[in-house]
């Protein structure tokens, strides 16, 4: 869990932020939010797990072991009783969670807990909660999504940036002239709107149509958004094969450059024999060495460190390079035009399998009802 993914659960759930305080943690001072006498602030290494303080009946943990027996979602909580022999409630002093699904199970069962009781204590009929899990969590994952501004193309992010615009701009026009770099580009985006599929379910009213319950089953989310400098959404998001967990993708925009990133195994069977896919195409600022926007498309073998094949294009100066043992005679590159044009369509042929690959994980259970929107290249 992330900073990112914790506020969106604690604004969901109301907590107010006006009270938020600062607690010394690791030599260094961390946030610290109040909820209904309970302390919640990020720890760990990487201040990724949420901590909570306070007095957490130990009922709230039996009945979230009960609910969701074998949670993969990192509930603890230690087991303190305070008041032991003098109450017959027993309070665990902390908890400690992993996951924002595993802090919204929490939030679900704690405020249920005193509901029930302040039911029964002011001798009321208790009506259980009708939001479930499955719904709230749908519900902040799809504001998690939105937060990150996911309609935002390759294209519109460098138009942002004004150092680099130009460079990024002069390699699309160039490749918009050439009729087999516009079938790469074709590709590239069918490829960037997989890696990122969110940016397709609509624009102002992003998500409102998606169906996102039977996806969750599926794909796991990780996403993050920040300020760089005066950049602002600057973010990742993760979409991970639950069933699969090694095939993912990693959607990027960083200060001044993007990455789609496809994390792929070919086959599952003996770890020797495994083939492996990875699959980026991202841009690097003027100042780099593959300074431009590139392709790079590895397959590996055994225990990943086996390069079979590899594909480097760097598409804004249309320099290609191909290593590894693939015999296919369209892969031998040469300033010959005609070979060239074999080369890239080539190419292109694997960047369309590997689209499919990408949306066996990201479009896997994705449905939406509303509007499409068209992805557009600067020409």
């Amino acid at each position: 869990m992330n900073r990112y993914e914790l506020i969106e659960v604690l604004k969901y759930f109301g907590v107010d932020f006006s009270q938020t305080t600062l607690e010394e943690y690791n030599y260094m001072f961390v946030e610290a939010f109040h909820f209904g006498g309970l302390t919640i602030k990020l720890k760990g290494d990487y201040l990724n797990i949420a901590s909570i303080k306070g007095k957490i009946p130990e009922e709230i943990a039996k009945v979230i072991n009960i609910k969701y027996p074998n949670s993969e979602y990192g509930i603890k909580c230690y087991n303190h009783p305070e008041n032991k022999q003098s109450s017959k409630n027993k309070y665990f002093e902390s908890c400690e969670i992993d996951s924002y699904q595993g802090l919204i199970i929490f939030f679900l069962e704690y405020i249920d807990y005193y509901n029930k009781e302040r039911a029964l204590k002011n001798g009321g009929l208790y009506v259980y909660p009708t939001e479930s899990f499955e719904e709230a969590y749908e519900n902040i994952t799809r504001n998690i999504i939105a937060g990150i501004k996911p309609c935002m193309t390759a294209s519109d992010w460098m138009q942002l940036d004004k150092d680099n615009k130009g460079l990024y701009n002069a390699g699309v026009r160039k490749n918009w002239k050439n009729q087999s770099y516009s079938k790469l580009r074709i590709a590239l985006n069918s490829f960037d709107s997989t890696i990122n599929p969110f940016w397709v379910l609509g624009n102002k009213d992003l998500l409102d149509h998606a169906s996102l319950q039977e996806y969750l089953k599926n794909v796991s989310i990780t996403a993050h958004t920040t300020c760089f400098g005066d950049r602002e959404y600057c973010c990742f998001l993760i979409l991970k094969d639950i069933n699969n967990p090694d095939n993912l993708t990693r959607y990027i925009r960083n200060y001044d450059r993007f990455s789609y990133i496809l994390e792929y195994t070919l086959s599952n069977d003996n770890t020797n024999d495994r083939k492996y896919l990875s699959v980026e195409h991202y841009f690097e600022p003027c100042n780099s060495n593959d300074a431009g926007e590139n392709l790079v498309i590895t397959y590996r073998a055994g225990e990943l460190t086996e390069i079979i094949d590899k594909i480097e294009i760097n598409l804004t100066t249309q320099k290609i390079e191909i290593t590894g043992a693939n015999e296919d005679p369209r892969v031998i590159f040469s300033c010959n035009r005609k070979k060239t044009e074999e080369t890239i369509n080539w190419i292109v042929e694997q960047l369309n399998t590997i689209t499919q690959y990408a949306k066996s994980i990201t479009l896997n259970g994705l449905t939406s009802k509303g509007p499409q929107r068209k992805h557009e290249d600067n020409k």
